[in-house]
């Protein structure tokens, strides 16, 4: 089986670090690092770079590529780097920041680049030609790609994505990392790169999946991805989704990630307690909605929902399991 290597991101990251890390809400303005690139990206290819048929570095063109990282390309027989434009990406609206920060630190900080990931990923991964399966990996991080690989091999129907999050009722997916066939990874890369349903890049993608592949198959339409997220039945297509295209990695190459640098430090340990790995997945519980609850549930957290419907709906309880 091939495989290829998509290496994608900026070439200068801006953000939080692994050895001590925090909830952005947390993070003072002097613990954002800002990190060059290069070395962590030469670090994967030296590493790992034999895996693979072709490796592709996907970037935006107001990056700036440094001599050290043009020359090593260069030397390489199986790397290339693409620059790809934003301007036919939509933006979307800015993210919450501390308001302690600087005006010039909450100007890079607050951009959300949900579609411009996806779109730099989808971009990349045309790149890639006669490979069976992929990896996509971040510039500025690395991690046990030879363990994901094998990985992937044991679990070749699924696309694998770093952890599954439970919080606030709802699945969220980490997306540092995803590995698959080159099907299955192209057709999610395109569907999150197009659609938004939810401006959380962690929430995007499992609804992106949905409206791509399983809406017919869950007896929804497209209404229910708009939902208010306390929809029984938003909860339900997660879940689906999650069970059914989703496979979360083992914990160790996520929890030995080196992020911007850094190795990952207790604190990241620690705040990684709920989330679904590969080692308990299978207690993830599959949720079904009787039918007649499902009309109870449509009019309740339609989008459409009126006032006094939204009052109401907190009032009301419905069983999930059955």
């Amino acid at each position: 089986m091939k495989f290829g290597l998509i290496i994608q991101g900026p070439l200068l990251s801006i953000g939080r670090g692994v050895s001590s890390y925090k909830k952005k809400a947390e993070t003072s303005e002097n613990e954002i690092i800002k990190h060059q690139c290069d070395e962590t990206i030469i670090s994967n290819i030296e590493n790992y770079g034999n895996l693979f048929e072709k490796i592709i570095i996907s970037t935006w063109k107001d990056e700036k590529i440094s001599k050290k990282l043009s020359e090593y390309i260069k030397s390489k027989n199986n790397v290339e780097i693409y620059q790809f434009s934003k301007s036919d990406v939509p933006e979307l609206p800015k993210l919450k920041v501390p308001s302690s920060w600087s005006k010039e630190m909450s100007s890079i900080m607050n951009v959300n680049n949900n579609l411009n990931q996806y779109t730099g990923c989808k971009l990349g991964l045309v790149k890639l030609e006669n490979v069976d399966f992929v990896i996509r990996v971040r510039t500025d991080q690395e991690i046990n790609i030879q363990k994901l690989k094998e990985f992937i091999l044991e679990n070749p129907k699924k696309i694998v994505v770093p952890g599954i999050f439970f919080e606030n009722y709802m699945y969220q997916i980490a997306d540092f990392y995803f590995g698959g066939s080159y099907k299955n990874i192209l057709n999610f890369f395109e569907a999150c790169s197009k659609n938004i349903f939810d401006f959380s890049p962690h929430i995007n993608p499992i609804s992106c999946l949905a409206n791509s592949k399983y809406l017919d198959e869950l007896n929804m339409n497209s209404e229910v991805l708009y939902y208010s997220k306390e929809s029984f039945q938003y909860k339900i297509m997660q879940n689906f989704v999650i069970s059914k295209a989703l496979l979360p990695s083992p914990s160790s190459i996520y929890q030995k990630i080196s992020w911007r640098g850094e190795k990952a430090g207790t604190e990241w340990k620690n705040q990684n307690k709920n989330i679904y790995f590969y080692e308990n997945f299978s207690d993830i519980k599959q949720l079904v909605l009787p039918e007649s609850n499902r009309i109870i549930d449509s009019k309740l957290y339609s989008s459409k929902s009126n006032f006094f419907t939204k009052v109401l709906r907190r009032l009301i309880k419905l069983e999930l399991f059955k």
